[in-house]
């Protein structure tokens, strides 16, 4: 049987609910699907399909600025980032050691990648849209 691990991100739930029929799609074809996310999503998940492996995944917790400009509180949270960004590799390639995956889905997730396997990464935004005076940066995202 193969395995799938299905990964959603938590900044809200609309990243768990459009992995509904994705999840739905790969145990009507027979797969054995494994879900790594937060308390939330997972919540809601487990609400539509009970049976599955849930593995809880922390993830990259963003702040969203009050005080300052969108682009530069999250440059200010760039380290952090980058820190939990490795720290979800870490946990990703853990949970693939035990469980050996031959697909890795990531919903806008950029730390679960696991070399040597066939991975997806889904998003919902092409271009990630920058203010006027760094848009030279736009590619970079």
């Amino acid at each position: 049987m193969k395995k799938v691990l299905i990964t959603p991100l938590d900044w809200g739930l609309g990243h768990a609910t459009r992995c509904i029929p994705i999840i739905q799609e790969f145990i009507n074809k027979g797969w054995e699907v494994h879900i790594a996310c937060e308390e939330k999503p997972q919540y809601l998940l487990k609400c539509e399909f009970p049976t599955l492996t849930y593995h809880t995944l922390n993830g990259v917790q963003i702040i969203y600025p009050k005080k300052v400009s969108m682009a530069l509180g999250l440059a200010f949270q760039i380290p952090q980032i980058l820190m939990g960004i490795r720290r979800e590799r870490r946990e990703v390639n853990s949970l693939h050691s035990q469980f050996h995956f031959d697909l890795i889905i990531s919903d806008n997730r950029f730390g679960v990648y696991v070399p040597h396997t066939n991975n997806i990464y889904m998003t919902h935004q092409v271009t990630i849209a920058i203010p006027v005076p760094w848009k030279f940066l736009e590619p970079l995202g």
